[in-house]
């Protein structure tokens, strides 16, 4: 199953094709929406809205488990990642919050950076910012774990199963390595496209393939393996 939201506060669960739940958070735009399972297996939808207001629904069931409110003094959770038994909602100005699938928040970390995207790998998360990729531990004295400098901005990151990463550019897919928790990544192998790149996402149960969306709406399935 996944999920969509809409600017006007409405959270759309999708499951084998066809709409599962429809629900309204509130009545403000839906900034980041993600699909996880719970620490007991049930899939669910955690989604947040510009004012800093997330919910949890469960995949067939539309009214919300529970309903959190950040005390953002800032701007809007713009990513939101699982981390082990809490959800990680982001900030456009880098403050990390932490929330329990029981819905209790607590603030976390704060990171002197604008976050561009956010993924979780291994109990951490991993930050791209401008022309950096950041391991952080938001619980730790010193969150940021280890930073990777890039000479370009990642707009999405797609773990995989293991330390590795797939780093989406809007020309090129970047499959990048960690020798060590607390080392800077490598890239492994670079795979570019001939268009303009807006989305991206893992195709499953298929290695080293990804779809990915233009801006011109057309989809492409790439090998990245494959040659250009």
């Amino acid at each position: 199953g996944s999920a969509v939201g809409t600017a006007e506060g409405v959270v759309v669960g999708i499951s084998s094709g066809k709409e599962a739940f429809r629900e309204n958070l509130g009545s403000a735009s839906i900034t980041s929406i993600i699909t996880v399972a719970s620490p007991l297996g049930q899939q669910c939808v955690v989604a947040a809205d510009i004012r800093g207001l997330l919910g949890c629904y469960h995949a067939h069931r539309a009214s919300p488990v529970w309903k959190a409110q950040l005390d953002t003094k800032t701007l809007a959770p713009t990513h939101l990642a699982p981390l082990g038994a809490h959800i990680a909602a982001v900030t456009s100005q880098g403050e990390i919050y932490l929330v329990s699938f029981l819905g209790v928040v607590k603030a976390a970390a704060k990171l002197d950076a604008v976050p561009t995207a956010v993924a979780s790998q291994q109990s951490r998360l991993v930050i791209a910012t401008p022309y950096k990729l950041l391991v952080v531990d938001p619980l730790a004295p010193s969150p940021v774990v280890s930073t990777t400098h890039l000479n370009y901005t990642p707009f999405k990151i797609i773990p995989q199963q293991s330390s590795s990463l797939i780093l989406c550019t809007h020309a090129s897919f970047d499959v990048v390595e960690q020798p060590s928790p607390s080392e800077p990544y490598t890239i492994t192998h670079s795979r570019p496209v001939n268009f303009f790149m807006t989305g991206a996402t893992r195709v499953p149960h298929t290695p080293h393939s990804v779809m990915a969306v233009t801006a011109d709406s057309e989809v492409h399935i790439i090998n990245l393996r494959d040659a250009p």
